[in-house]
């Protein structure tokens, strides 16, 4: 999946780079948005230790929230490029211990949450829905980070807050509707991806290990964008 995603955005980067290098930037614009996000099930992989080879927890977690803001402009040939600071976070609701078949809730808390800052182009389209239409992609960095209260079996708890930098790419699409004075208000679809972070600190019997994880985020957000030269 990772490849899968990296590919168009790979290839959305490229284009950009080189209508940038053809094209001076116009139309400079400013974008809000603010939404509902979900992290999808995936793995929380801690180190193998002495004490167990069962290494391989798989969280699930309830609906969360996004929120930020993009700063772009358009670049020729209905084109635009942006980038883009966001923050998501995503509650784990309950997670399935490596090794056995009962899923145990987690602790109140419990988060797998993420700043990004991602380039993006996106393409406008005509189709029919809404003023416009858009589709397109965007490469970046990703601060994921973990916050767990880990109990053991003797009931001490022992939290983990830990964080990594790892890169992420993005695809997403989305419909605007035009508000008068150039703004717009939309509604937009992404899905992020991102490589795999490692988490220090993690509890064990046999002292605190590495843990590995890979963030896949759903989100669809509205949107209010408005122009910066008016």
């Amino acid at each position: 999946m990772k490849t899968r995603l990296l590919i168009p955005a790979t290839v959305c980067a490229i284009a950009l780079s080189s209508t940038a290098n053809a094209q001076s930037f116009s139309e400079p614009y400013i974008s809000l948005f603010l939404g509902a996000s979900k992290n999808l099930n995936s793995d929380f992989r801690k180190d193998p230790s002495p004490e167990t080879d069962r290494t391989n927890n798989v969280l699930s977690y309830d609906l969360g929230g996004t929120g930020g803001i993009a700063i772009g402009a358009q670049m020729g040939a209905n084109v635009r490029g942006e980038m883009e600071f966001a923050y998501s976070k995503g509650g784990v609701s309950s997670f399935l211990e490596g090794g056995f078949s009962f899923r145990e809730v987690a602790s109140p808390g419990d988060a797998i949450d993420a700043f990004t800052v991602m380039a993006n182009v996106w393409k406008d389209l005509d189709i029919g829905i809404g003023d416009s239409a858009h589709i397109g992609a965007g490469v970046g960095l990703a601060k994921v980070s973990a916050s767990f209260a880990d109990t053991d079996d003797q009931g001490e708890t022992f939290p983990i807050n830990s964080s990594d930098n790892v890169l992420a790419a993005q695809v997403g699409f989305g419909f605007s509707w035009n508000t008068g004075n150039g703004g717009k208000i939309g509604l937009d679809f992404k899905y992020l991806a991102t490589r795999e972070a490692t988490f220090s600190g993690v509890h064990s019997d046999d002292g605190p290990l590495n843990a590995h994880h890979s963030l896949r985020r759903g989100s669809v957000a509205l949107t209010y964008t408005m122009p910066l030269n008016n």
